[in-house]
């Protein structure tokens, strides 16, 4: 049950299905710019995105997205543009990550995503949230980057003995249930860290930080070390990535909304995990 439905009732009654039939059908301006930057031709994939952007308008999360890459269309173009705004933020894919319909896969070795997001200018220290939706078990930090020298920390690893770094503020995944799904942190008010695994409270950093977020751009399958580009590489990812993003500030009701509505998208998509 949640606010009084069933979890599935919920989320229809909140964002009921809505059918497109081509690009030139999209009634959103900022899916029909994604869909013709993106290439995105597949009805599935529309109805899929248009559904994602509803429901967020819808409950009032757009407005505190900085950054969303839905990862759609199976190839390496398709996969780098960022919704929100696909004149930023596009991610520049390092060595080929394999890309296919379920979203990109790292071989913790030497693939990762360059997204050009610096933390440090687009976010207030304690105002901020990440999150990654991905279907394997895998090792390695999915998306984030680290300060050189020991400064700020803007990253999520995204399995149960994962945890979520703001600033320096440390919040771990455990009481989650799997090492698929969506994970997601936030940083509150008071320089806490705030982790969910699927919409379920997991823990809160035992200690605040305020130190300053890193300056260099996030990564995606990997920590970004450096404003140049250059990766953690002991710490790659070989996860797939099928959806990251990039908060203001969320309530824990406002990430349990956010979940129903990537579980949703994932569901279209047939490749919820």
């Amino acid at each position: 049950m949640f606010l009084g439905f069933p979890r599935k009732a919920f989320v229809t009654k909140l964002t009921p299905t809505r059918k497109i039939a081509n690009v030139g059908a999209v009634a959103d301006l900022d899916v029909n710019r994604f869909v013709i930057a993106a290439g995105i031709t597949n009805h599935t994939e529309q109805t899929a995105l248009y559904q994602l952007v509803f429901s967020l308008k819808n409950l009032g999360l757009w407005a505190k997205i900085r950054a969303l890459w839905p990862m759609v269309g199976g190839s390496a173009v398709s996969c780098s543009f960022n919704l929100k705004n696909t004149g930023l933020f596009q991610s520049t894919w390092i060595n080929a990550p394999s890309f296919s319909s379920n979203g990109v896969l790292g071989n913790a070795v030497n693939q990762y995503g360059l997204t050009g997001f610096n933390p440090a200018v687009q976010l207030p220290v304690n105002n901020c949230g990440l999150g990654v939706y991905v279907r394997n078990s895998g090792s390695g930090i999915a998306f984030g980057v680290r300060a050189s020298g020991g400064g700020g920390v803007f990253s999520i690893t995204p399995q149960i003995a994962g945890n979520v770094v703001i600033s320096n503020a440390t919040a771990s995944f455990a009481g989650a249930t799997a090492n698929i799904g969506f994970f997601f942190g936030s940083k509150t008010a008071d320089n806490r860290v705030r982790t969910f695994h699927n919409g379920l409270f997991c823990q809160q950093s035992p200690t605040a930080s305020a130190t300053a977020l890193p300056s260099a751009q996030v990564g995606i399958l990997g920590e970004i070390q450096s404003a140049s580009g250059t990766p953690n590489s002991a710490l790659l990812s070989n996860q797939q990535v099928a959806l990251a993003i990039i908060t203001e500030l969320l309530t824990d009701l406002e990430v349990q909304q956010l979940n129903s509505i990537v579980t949703q998208f994932q569901t279209i998509l047939g490749r919820q995990v």
